[in-house]
């Protein structure tokens, strides 16, 4: 649990603990004979144990369940947060009680019982090792030492001769015997700035994409580990993404036979959250080819000509499935992580190291990686995915999203000349001036919802009994929003309550709210649903209804592009590219109306901002293709999505959070090595998911 989080964002994990120990309890009293006096103690503590558990169980559900419908306040959060409290309090006496339970039961103590979540030894490693992270080791052992003695201990937990204070150290013995790490070297960066001089470790992506390569080489094509099989799926890529960039380095080899060995990658960059919520800047690889590519499992879009993907020969473009499936620790590599507060004397400290990354990679693409069994495979980049803050940080832009011009007119994308003068990058029309001047120049030198929602949420809740201020309207709007969430299944992962500060709406400005795409997709079905609900009433005015029916516009084909890219594959064919390229118009000229009417009645509301005009890009991007006519297949813009990029870094950032701050830069790279490698060896053991079982029923 992150000390840093919200008590009422954990109430499900909490319940879902406090279940799991009283499974275990339950199994614990069952065979214990009651008429038994010897017993009668433990029965008596395994039944006070559960009712503590019961109790703070209904305590909790009494205030979630209060919480759930109106949002939560601050009492009601500092109220879960003792209760979570009260459940650590009897944490070694539950620990010690089932160590008594399973010797009475005559088998030795196995913390895959009691600690869930840990580390797991393979058949070598003694049970009373298995799933218990070595600080919980010693912490127990301490804990049974204390309250039974230390024989007592050392025949329930045998020799390990450990301490809190040594905990990591045991760690990395126990790591390092049993092979729990992917065993990539870790490379040393020297930065130098003036007089002073910072290293920083880092995995080389020859070294990273070698380990690869040798181990799980179809992490990196798809899920398919045969040869000729790769050798298509490569082709099909490259032949496709000639047609969309032909100006790209690969093709100027003109050697077929290298494209054929040539797997694509993209590079992700974003800032994270360490330990007191210092900045963490992380940096990954991710194969473009999703690992479901080789396992035959045909998938059809929604879209008007319904498309089946994810099937057909090797050499099918459609079959190609994009990497945002399982965990992330299988679709991402990661180069660096290190917190930048740390080396804030050394400004350009990012700029370099990300410059010898990117040599590197280069020196790959170059020469290729040749395996034990002699294969040889190049690589080549087609993207580094950013956000907006990181694209202009490390790009050095002159032209980028943060520098918006609000009173001269400054030019502001990247891509093209829009913000200039005469160039209004509000302009969502398909003829729009800024369309002519994409790519013309350098950018350097050396979409928003929230209006529709915060007008429905803030007008479309009233009270005919009164309390119909703006705060009043926007709790009753996020207790509907969490009714249609309950109904159908649906969960918010990061908004917690309707408020005008949310809105960033305080000083009637143009409201905005910061939220995980999840969320937004959410707000978007439930407006959608909401909206509907309203235009079946007869008691609008004609304007009103108009505006109403603007909104779900807005809403419906918002989902139908999000939602809609990600229910295909890398490519996307004709049909399904003019369907996708019609939602992003018809939102944009929904939004650009909903605009002039409220400025036309002098309401702050759906602020024409720079993330519209990037949205506007992906149909220019579209309509590039259609005016092709000998072009069959566009390339998926969620091929460039970093939703999964994002729980990544996210991941990573939690792990560094319970790691040692000393000498983190190496140990997140050590911890991240040893995660990698569970959810690998897990994922190959399962005999439904390995790709390669599923490439021998699946033919060529």
């Amino acid at each position: 649990m992150d000390s840093d989080g919200l008590p009422s964002s954990y109430v499900c994990k909490v319940l879902a603990c406090l279940g799991k120990w009283q499974t275990k309890l339950i199994g614990l009293a069952e065979p214990l004979d009651s008429r038994d006096p010897s017993l009668k103690p433990l029965i008596t503590k395994a039944d006070d144990v559960g009712k503590s558990l019961d109790s703070c169980a209904d305590r909790i559900s009494e205030v979630s369940s209060v919480g759930i419908a109106s949002g939560y306040t601050h009492v009601q959060q500092d109220e879960l947060k003792n209760i979570y409290m009260d459940c650590k309090k009897g944490r070694r006496g539950i620990i010690s009680l089932l160590v008594e339970g399973c010797q009475h039961h005559g088998r030795s103590m196995s913390y895959e019982q009691c600690v869930p979540r840990g580390i797991e030894l393979d058949e070598q490693g003694p049970a009373s090792w298995r799933w218990a992270p070595m600080r919980v080791l010693a912490e127990k052992t301490k804990a049974l030492a204390d309250e039974h003695g230390k024989s007592f201990a050392k025949n329930s937990m045998g020799s390990l001769g450990l301490s809190v204070a040594n905990a990591n150290q045991a760690f990395s013995r126990v790591v390092s015997k049993f092979h729990f790490t992917l065993k990539i070297p870790i490379a040393t960066y020297v930065h130098a700035e003036g007089p002073a001089t910072a290293s920083l470790p880092y995995h080389s992506p020859t070294q990273l994409l070698s380990v690869l390569l040798e181990k799980y080489p179809w992490l990196l094509m798809g899920g398919c580990d045969q040869e000729e099989c790769c050798r298509q799926l490569l082709l099909a890529f490259w032949d496709c993404y000639e047609q969309e960039h032909p100006e790209h380095e690969i093709f100027k080899q003109k050697n077929r036979d290298r494209l054929g060995k040539t797997i694509p990658l993209t590079m992700h960059g974003d800032g994270g959250r360490t330990q007191k919520k210092q900045p963490l800047e992380i940096c990954s690889l991710q194969p473009v080819l999703g690992l479901n590519s080789a396992s035959c499992a045909s998938v059809s879009c929604h879209c008007p000509t319904s498309v089946k993907h994810g099937s057909g020969q090797f050499g099918d473009p459609l079959r190609q499935c994009l990497n945002s499936k399982h965990n992330t620790y299988m679709t991402h590599f990661l180069l660096f992580a290190y917190p930048s507060k740390s080396y804030k004397d050394f400004a350009n400290l990012l700029h370099g190291l990300l410059q010898c990354v990117c040599d590197d990679l280069a020196e790959v693409c170059k020469s290729g990686i040749k395996t034990a069994g002699g294969r040889h495979y190049y690589f080549a980049s087609v993207g580094f995915k950013l956000d907006m803050e990181w694209m202009a940080k490390i790009g050095s832009l002159t032209r980028s999203y943060q520098n918006v011009g609000h009173v001269n007119q400054i030019p502001c994308c990247h891509e093209c000349d829009a913000g200039a003068h005469n160039v209004h990058f509000e302009d969502v029309n398909p003829n729009a001036r800024w369309i002519a001047t994409r790519f013309a120049t350098l950018p350097w030198e050396h979409t928003d919802h929230t209006g529709s929602l915060y007008g429905q949420a803030s007008l479309g809740f009233p009270d005919p009994d009164g309390g119909n201020s703006t705060a009043d309207c926007l709790k009753r709007a996020f207790g509907n929003l969490s009714l249609f969430c309950f109904v159908n299944k649906l969960h918010l992962g990061g908004i917690r309550g309707f408020m005008p500060a949310n809105f960033h709406a305080e000083k009637s400005a143009f409201p905005w709210v910061g939220c995980k795409g999840s969320d937004t997709v959410v707000i978007l079905k439930w407006l959608a649903f909401l909206l509907k609900l309203h235009l079946q009433e007869s008691s609008w005015s004609a304007t009103d209804q108009q505006v109403l029916e603007w909104m779900l516009q807005g809403a419906t084909c918002a989902l139908m592009f999000t939602q809609g890219i990600h229910r295909h594959g890398v490519w996307l064919t004709r049909s399904c590219a003019v369907h996708l390229r019609r939602a992003v118009q018809k939102f944009g000229g929904a939004y650009a109306q909903l605009a002039q009417h409220s400025l036309s009645l002098g309401y702050c509301l759906f602020g024409m901002v720079p993330k519209l005009h990037a949205y506007m890009h992906f149909r220019t991007d579209l309509d590039d293709m259609l005016k092709d006519a000998e072009r069959n297949f566009a390339l998926n813009p969620a091929v460039f999505d970093n939703s999964m990029s994002e729980d990544f870094i996210g991941r990573v950032a939690r792990q560094s959070r319970r790691l040692s701050f000393k000498n983190i830069e190496r140990t997140i790279l050590q911890a991240y090595q040893i995660k990698a490698k569970f959810c690998l060896d897990k994922f190959s053991k399962n005999k439904s998911l390995r790709p390669g079982r599923q490439i021998k029923n699946s033919g060529s």
